[in-house]
């Protein structure tokens, strides 16, 4: 070993290459760093909801080998602090994912993504997206009306309004400025069914980068995205009570908590406890605006009741365990 004239070593840690060099009898070393390209701030494009009542989020792909997958996270629309992971996708793999356990019929759903290297250190999106959530709803004067909250995530300029007898053959009819969230309709035994588009244009991009998706619902930096299908019938005109009026105590559902509302005598209630999925795991009638809901041997998690009405409905988010 004493004999060799040159030991040659190489270590790789963390990116840097170490080489020894023979000079004048002492050995002393160059270091080469190779640092790994600078993850950037993932951007979605757009959120939007499917003709299945799910959502569907796209963002635009790094041209990266560091990253290594992306993280999709959604939170309930009035809450900005308890994210949940909706989802993980694959670097190679379409930046798009379809939210399963979301229910765009029952609310708006707020996301983030972020993009995990290889070393599994996180990056985050700067920007938050929101969902369209669109319900009618009959005003005092006995009016009809849709609603929405506004489109979050991008620079709104316009949105568009859509109808039709069925939820596949729906036509555009008018459009209002970005900052409307109503619109007067006419009610009517052909026409039921209706949609909000909002368009505009994305707040956050990567410049010089390569979009690698197949699906794409955009053309540069121009985009769209589609609300909930409301639909007229018996329980769909709806005005909201004040989210106080509707009491749950205690809302951790162990064996029964206590249910209290705003209580009509003049309609007929009706109690839904929705799962995640949206799937009906209970209902019940209401005879009066207090009452006892049991646990009927639920999962442990998070639920969302309802108690709708002739007109009105009110929803809140109910734990179990």
């Amino acid at each position: 070993m004493n004999n060799l004239r040159f030991l040659y070593i190489i270590l790789i840690y963390v990116g840097t290459l170490i080489f020894p060099i023979q000079l004048s009898g002492v050995k002393k070393y160059k270091v080469f760093v190779q640092q790994p390209d600078l993850v950037k701030p993932p951007v979605i494009k757009w959120v939007t909801v499917n003709d299945y009542k799910k959502i569907n989020i796209a963002w635009e792909k790094q041209v990266n080998d560091n990253i290594d997958y992306y993280k999709v996270y959604r939170s309930l629309e009035n809450s900005e602090s308890n994210w949940e992971l909706a989802g993980s996708v694959d670097y190679h793999s379409d930046s798009y994912l379809n939210d399963l356990n979301s229910y765009a019929s029952i609310q708006s759903y707020k996301y983030r993504i972020s993009a995990v290297d290889k070393c599994g250190n996180e990056t985050y999106s700067k920007t938050i997206f929101r969902t369209i959530y669109l319900h009618l709803k009959e005003t005092i004067d006995g009016r009809h009306t849709i609603e929405w909250n506004p489109y979050e995530g991008m620079n709104v300029t316009i949105y568009l309004i859509y109808n039709g007898s069925t939820s596949k053959n729906l036509s555009l009819i008018d459009s209002v400025g970005a900052t409307r969230t109503s619109y007067d309709i006419n009610i009517s035994q052909d026409i039921t069914n209706y949609r909000v588009e909002a368009r505009g244009f994305v707040l956050d991009t990567l410049s010089n980068q390569t979009n690698k998706m197949n699906i794409v619902n955009s053309t540069s930096d121009y985009v769209y995205s589609f609300s909930n299908i409301t639909t007229y019938n018996y329980d769909s005109i709806l005005n909201h009570f004040d989210n106080e009026n509707l009491q749950i105590y205690p809302n951790i559902l162990k064996t029964e908590s206590e249910i209290k509302f705003p209580f009509d005598p003049n309609q007929h209630y009706q109690l839904y406890i929705f799962d995640m999925l949206g799937n009906i795991v209970y209902k019940q009638s209401v005879l009066s605006g207090e009452f006892i809901i049991k646990n009927k041997n639920f999962k442990d998690g998070m639920y969302f009741l309802q108690i709708v009405g002739k007109k009105r409905i009110q929803k809140k988010l109910i734990v179990v365990g």
